[in-house]
């Protein structure tokens, strides 16, 4: 089962990079928001299993909405992963 990965930083660190609709935001979908359809209903089980496979792995796993490039949270975010880097 051949996983692949937006963004690989460095031997344990893994970003994805993911679009609000088709990767179905949780702050925008389901759970009495917007209802899902069957391609993000997919798209969430396959990305958990990314997560896990990930995870499991023994790599960090970072994920970046779409929403957070327009809201400019993002940021934030890269630097969390500039201080896991600067651990190494």
């Amino acid at each position: 089962n051949l996983m692949q990965y937006d963004f690989i930083i460095n031997d344990n660190i893994l970003l994805e990079v993911h679009g609000d609709y088709w990767h179905a935001n949780p702050k925008k979908y389901g759970n009495g928001l917007k209802k899902l359809d069957e391609r993000q209903l997919y798209k969430i089980k396959r990305d958990e299993e990314k997560k896990n496979f990930a995870i499991n792995g023994g790599f960090k796993y970072y994920i970046i909405w779409e929403s957070d490039v327009y809201d400019k949270t993002y940021v934030c975010k890269l630097e969390r992963i500039k201080n896991e880097i600067n651990k190494i």
